[in-house]
């Protein structure tokens, strides 16, 4: 079975803004399952997931995740302004009593502060069954400020791609040019919540499952 995947670079109106690349440190969250204590104040963020071929049966679920810098008590550590966040992303299947769960830790260091608007982005991934009775759950804390976050949940389903039938992933957005982000295959993506994208360059990423080799393909995309 060939798999096939593209990035499109698009160009929309021109503007800017920047967008600091998350460094993964190792994470000092609490209980699995969400935030231990009601929290002392909610850190905003945004989110989306997307999904694609996982190995054997089982689907990759990304979790591309933005915190603005407003949200974050900034530091100072060595001459660095830096700023840190904690991510906890849960899958709990409902119908069967699964559970499972990441967690990862983001550190960022600037010469000076950041402005308030400005993004700090990351991907977190889990491999899962297909399922249609899927919660999910992400939770953000500020690890400069314990006790601060916020917890976003919300039915998913996990789509099945081991069918033989063509078939085509999710599609992700993600920032042109940046050194680092997720890495699928042979392609390094700094993925961003669609909503939260600035008007400028993006790149698109997708796959196409079960196309037959040598057979050409035609792909239509429509960006309003």
């Amino acid at each position: 079975m060939l798999v096939g995947s593209a990035v499109l670079a698009v160009v929309a109106a021109t503007s800017s803004a920047t967008i600091v690349a998350p460094s993964p440190q190792p994470s000092a969250l609490g209980a699995p399952g969400g935030l231990t204590t009601r929290p002392a104040a909610p850190v905003d963020f945004h989110y989306d997931l997307h999904t694609f071929r996982g190995p054997g049966d089982a689907t990759a679920v990304v979790a591309a995740v933005a915190v603005p810098v407003r949200e974050l008590r900034r530091e100072r550590h060595d001459g660095e302004v830096r700023y840190r966040f904690d991510i906890r992303f849960v899958l709990a299947d409902t119908a069967e009593q699964r559970v499972i769960d990441t967690i990862d830790s983001v550190y960022v260091g600037v010469p000076r502060p950041l402005a308030r608007r400005h993004l700090l982005h990351t991907a977190i991934e889990l491999q899962a069954e297909p399922s249609s009775t899927i919660q999910q759950r992400i939770i953000v804390t500020d690890a400069a400020r314990p006790g601060y976050g916020s917890l976003e949940q919300s039915d998913f389903e996990i789509p099945d791609y081991t069918g033989t039938e063509l078939m085509l992933s999710d599609i992700a957005f993600g920032l042109p040019g940046s050194p680092g982000g997720w890495t699928r295959r042979n392609v390094t993506l700094a993925l961003l919540p669609t909503s939260q994208f600035p008007e400028s360059a993006f790149d698109l990423y997708y796959e196409i499952y079960n196309l037959p080799p040598g057979r050409g393909y035609e792909t239509e995309l429509a960006i309003e």
